[in-house]
Parts: C-alpha cells; structure tokens; sequence
C-alpha cells in the first residue's frame, strides 16, 4: 500500500517540479522543454517526461470519476510518460467536503487501501485494486482530486 501512495506522490513532484522549473528557468543549458497545445515534452537531468493532453471525459481512468467534479483547467489531464513509467492523469476540482469524497470512492471501490500523506497539507490517497489511485486534498472552501491510472 505504502509503495503505491509513493508512487503517487513521487509522479506528482516530478510533473510539478517540471511545470516549475519551466516557468523559473529560462537559462540555455542541456534541459530542453516544448510546450504546445497537444502537450508538452521535457528532457533532461531529470530524465524523459513527456505529456498529450486528453479529454478527461472520455478517458478510462480505472475508477469512478466524483460526481460533479470539474476539471482544473483544459491542460489538467493527460496521458503522462516519465522515464518509460506511463500513467493516465487527471486534476479535477469540487466544492464538496473531502471527507465526502472520501466516502463516495470507499462505497464505490471494493477492497479499496485508504491512507493518509502529511505534509504541507493533509492528503488522502485511495488505492484501487487495479492499481488506480485517487489523491485527495483540500485548499481553501475547494476539494481537489487528482487520478492516477497505470497504463
């Protein structure tokens, strides 16, 4: 259980250190990032990340998508290649409490791994059997979900 939530967190610093590091550096170096609509690329000392954006609604991400979430942005899903691991991932967005949340994929994933990741802010993953997971978490009045499906 604990390698998977790993996992997950791990996937999630590598694409968000990559968006950041592209929004902060602007230096020529050996590090090489496109950015286009379809996607993006990154290749470098961090290794191979590279992004296709796709519809969220018509993608499979191996468990329920939370009724009434929204997208974070039309950029937030795509299918996601790092070094060679590939995933399926999406950012969506609720108004509902995240314990709510939490509920609604308890009572919808059968034999679900519910844990909990302290850091800056709290953080609830749920394992799926399948290997999809969901992260959880909170900022301000909104609960974000983020989907994680192994491909």
């Amino acid at each position: 259980m604990k390698k998977w939530i790993v996992i997950g967190v791990i996937i999630f610093i590598i694409v968000g250190s990559a968006l950041v590091y592209r929004h902060f550096t602007r230096e020529a170096g050996t590090d090489e990032f496109n950015a286009s609509e379809s996607g993006l690329n990154y290749s470098g000392s961090m290794g191979q990340l590279n992004v296709g954006y796709v519809d969220p609604t018509l993608a499979d991400f191996g468990v329920p998508l939370y009724p009434g979430a929204r997208t974070v942005s039309d950029k937030s899903s795509g299918k996601v290649d790092i070094n060679g691991q590939k995933f399926l991932m999406s950012s969506f967005t609720s108004g509902d409490s995240k314990d709510k949340i939490v509920s609604f994929y308890r009572s919808q994933i059968e034999g679900a791994i519910v844990g909990t990741l302290d850091s800056e802010q709290i953080q609830t993953i749920i394992k799926a059997p399948n290997g999809s997971s969901v992260g959880i978490g909170t900022q301000g009045s909104n609960s974000y979900l983020v989907l994680i499906k192994p491909l």
